[in-house]
């Protein structure tokens, strides 16, 4: 059997993490509602040991369970936004689109969703511990500045996916503007 040309790679390769990304997209909602849904809306008591309430008693709520959510939603989304870009710059692939505009601007919004799950995910890790935890009597946790090295990871690779897209899409209209010369 004779190897597969590139475009052939190229489209089996990107027909995979396709599909790859599909099935994380299903885990990745699921574990958020099976997860943080229940723990967000589900009893008192689920709430309170995650946060280390030592009064078992100390209700929390509706409010501040709210934005419990929204804070640990915003991350989950932009990672999802991610995926979802992720998958269409794999669908230009497949459409040998590897130098177009439009791939070059999938490319750029990659970057842009991975530098908003860094900045969301962490706000979201310095101001829950004191949000939800300011019903407990006593006290709740003081503000903890920490940036996460998952964080850092994301931030930086959204920053050099963004930074590639830009240079690319720079590099396109240079071609453009040379070949417009000859």
């Amino acid at each position: 059997m004779a190897p597969l040309n590139r475009t052939a790679r190229i489209k089996t390769l990107s027909t995979a993490l396709i599909a790859l990304g599909g099935v994380f997209l299903i885990y990745f909602v699921w574990r958020y509602v099976t997860f943080v849904v229940p723990l967000a809306f589900g009893d008192d008591g689920m709430l309170q040991r995650w946060f280390g309430y030592e009064d078992h008693a100390t209700h929390i709520p509706l409010s501040t369970r709210l934005v419990y959510f929204i804070m640990t939603l915003l991350p989950n989304l932009a990672a999802v936004a991610a995926v979802l870009i992720g998958i269409r710059l794999m669908f230009h692939f497949r459409a040998e689109q590897y130098f177009h505009a439009r791939t070059i601007s999938t490319l750029r919004h990659i970057g842009l969703a991975l530098m908003i799950l860094a900045a969301t995910a962490i706000f979201a890790t310095i101001a829950i511990n004191p949000w939800v935890t300011q019903h407990r009597p006593e006290g709740a946790l003081p503000f903890n500045f920490h940036i996460g090295t998952y964080d850092l990871g994301y931030l930086l690779a959204g920053i050099l996916v963004y930074i590639v897209g830009w240079v690319m899409g720079e590099a396109l209209k240079i071609q453009q503007e040379n070949e417009g010369f000859v």
